[in-house]
């Protein structure tokens, strides 16, 4: 009996005097791995975001050596959301400071040790089980279910979200901020699916909107009182989602009050219906996001800085004004080095540097279409450029069309053929190498389609957010097609 005690006591020693998972780099998750099977060349952690004020996340990219291996430091403040991708298969994952954590991949399985680790292993069981944000999401995206159907539905796949975190076995391993995080970005998607789903049911049924007889529960789901919390800041989803939701409660504003105008229903929205964190993070937001599509808001930046913001809010506000300056001075200038320096692939398997096809088109305009195949946006355009281009065929005017749509082998073939019906031409097609995670839009800061520039003969940058070929280029002359038209004569003899 001695001897087992001693044993007990010997076991519990050496367990007890383990050394913790050594601690990472403030601001930094350090990211070991290994690839157990497949021929992966590189390891993708997308969409990383820890700002729960914009949306936008940042591609980090890890090279796998020769023997397998992978290594990478991801820069993290918060708690920071996204995706590991290796090959064919993805996986949530979840990043901190601090964070030192080992992966082993083997096709779709995936495994992590160290700090940080428990809470990404959690997310991967709960793919497992399929309760991961894609199964969440799966239900409003098919759009089949009638309202009555849907409701009950998403709030069994929320409880099954609940309980199993409440069930983990190692539950207690995980953090509690990480926990509290996992709750509210689960109660904040169930509602926003659950407020937008009689629009997405309305679409996919082919039945106005308000021919639908709405249950009551979605109607108090919805209610802006229930929906505002401060606690939901967390949520990565929060203040985007709330910024769409009140412009579509702009319109019931205005139909009980007649008298407000269109800005005048969204000041009493955000300024007197919103107060506390949420207001404070939905303005920053708005103000980062105007000051993106280069349309600066000076009436809400003026409010925000009157009032008391902490660290983060104010940090996002002002990085998104000095982008937009820097962005700013880059009109009139030559071909910025990230944009010449982007790699392009053209229609026969061939890369090029961007600098280099605008070289090709030295003397001539350019409008510079940046799109993709599964844009709407995008695809509803092109018709109207069509037109535009042969509006102004003759003209030294050149339509550059980059699609940010990935493409392997025999795969190519298709894309480029779906590419080439869509925009009617074979002219001037080119493929972005890596796609939205591309030398131009990281340094211009944007992760969206379409966007539209023009340059001018000389190559040098005219706007950085042109308009759109619209339907109005049937009826005259467009703001658009006169701008191509004035580029196009200037130097021209008269």
């Amino acid at each position: 009996m001695k001897k087992i005690i001693l044993a007990c006591m010997s076991l519990f020693a050496f367990i007890a005097c383990q050394p913790p998972a050594p601690q990472g780099k403030e601001g930094f998750a350090i990211v070991k791995g290994k690839i157990l099977s497949g021929d992966i060349k590189e390891v993708r952690f997308e969409y990383i975001n820890d700002n729960p004020i914009t949306r936008k996340g940042i591609s980090h990219i890890a090279k796998v050596d020769s023997a397998s291996n992978f290594q990478i430091e991801i820069p993290v403040n918060g708690l920071a959301t996204g995706r590991i991708r290796s090959g064919n298969f993805h996986h949530d994952i979840c990043l901190m400071s601090k964070d030192n954590f080992s992966i082993s991949i083997d096709a779709d399985t995936i495994q992590f040790t160290g700090r940080g680790a428990e809470k990404n292993n959690f997310m991967y069981e709960l793919e497992k089980a399929k309760l991961w944000n894609r199964n969440f999401y799966a239900p409003s995206n098919n759009g089949k279910l009638n309202l009555e159907e849907f409701l009950p539905k998403m709030e069994e796949l929320k409880k099954k979200r609940l309980d199993f975190l409440s069930a983990y076995p190692n539950k207690a391993k995980l953090s509690e901020e990480f926990q509290s995080f996992f709750k509210i970005d689960t109660q904040v998607k169930f509602e926003n699916i659950v407020c937008n789903y009689p629009r997405r049911y309305s679409y996919s049924a082919k039945k106005p909107l308000d021919s639908l007889d709405i249950p009551e529960a979605y109607t108090t789901i919805g209610l802006l009182s229930n929906r505002i919390h401060d606690d939901k800041i967390q949520s990565k989803d929060y203040i985007g989602d709330l910024r769409n939701y009140l412009f579509q409660k702009r319109k019931d504003v205005m139909k009980a009050d007649t008298s407000l105008s269109y800005d005048e229903a969204w000041d009493v929205l955000v300024y007197d219906s919103i107060k506390g964190k949420s207001q404070e993070y939905l303005m920053a937001a708005i103000i980062n996001s105007r000051y993106d599509f280069g349309q600066p808001d000076s009436v809400t930046l003026d409010k925000f800085m009157k009032m008391k913001t902490d660290s983060l809010s104010l940090k996002t506000v002002l990085a998104a004004k000095n982008k937009h300056e820097e962005k700013q001075a880059l009109i009139g200038q030559p071909l910025h080095a990230e944009f010449a320096e982007t790699i392009v692939i053209d229609t026969a398997g061939v890369e090029h540097k961007f600098g280099d096809i605008m070289a090709q088109h030295a003397g001539k305009a350019v409008y510079l279409d940046i799109w993709s195949l599964g844009c709407g946006p995008c695809r509803v355009a092109m018709p109207y450029s069509k037109i535009l281009k042969e509006k102004l065929d003759g003209l030294p005017v050149s339509f550059v069309y980059l699609t940010l749509d990935q493409c392997k082998g025999d795969n190519c073939e298709k894309v480029w053929k779906n590419v080439f019906d869509l925009t009617k031409t074979k002219h001037n097609q080119f493929r972005v190498k890596e796609g939205f995670n591309n030398r131009l839009y990281r340094h211009m800061n944007v992760n969206w389609v379409p966007v539209y520039m023009i340059f001018d003969k000389e190559g040098k940058l005219v706007d950085y957010d042109a308009p759109r070929p619209s339907r109005a280029v049937e009826k005259g002359e467009t703001e658009l097609e006169k701008q191509l038209r004035k580029l196009a004569n200037e130097g021209e003899p008269a």
